[in-house]
């Protein structure tokens, strides 16, 4: 169900400043799921404010520092790992620690 639709005209504009403004529509307690773009510790950071959950791939360009192993599956073609890491936002925010 779409409660809300929010377009710009220009579509060269940066789509994480737009992501963050619609958070404000966003429901406490969902769960959003999003592409490279959102694996930033801003995102995080916004989501954790608001009482949100995010899963994304992690952006390439975002640092990170492992922090410990929660569990290590193996499937069938390879393994996945349930891990807590540690990702900065920008300097006025603090570090995030994520699943």
């Amino acid at each position: 169900m779409v409660r809300h639709v929010a377009c710009h005209a220009d579509a060269a504009a940066g789509a994480l400043p737009r992501a963050l403004a619609a958070l404000e529509h966003v429901p406490a307690g969902t769960l959003l799921v999003g592409d490279r773009l959102y694996g930033v510790g801003a995102f995080f950071a916004a989501l954790h404010a608001r009482g949100l959950c995010g899963l994304c791939r992690r952006n390439g360009r975002q640092s990170w520092r492992w922090l410990r192993e929660l569990s290590k599956t193996y499937i069938a073609a390879g393994t996945a790992w349930d891990t807590l890491i540690e990702i900065k936002g920008p300097k006025a925010l603090p570090t995030q620690t994520l699943r």
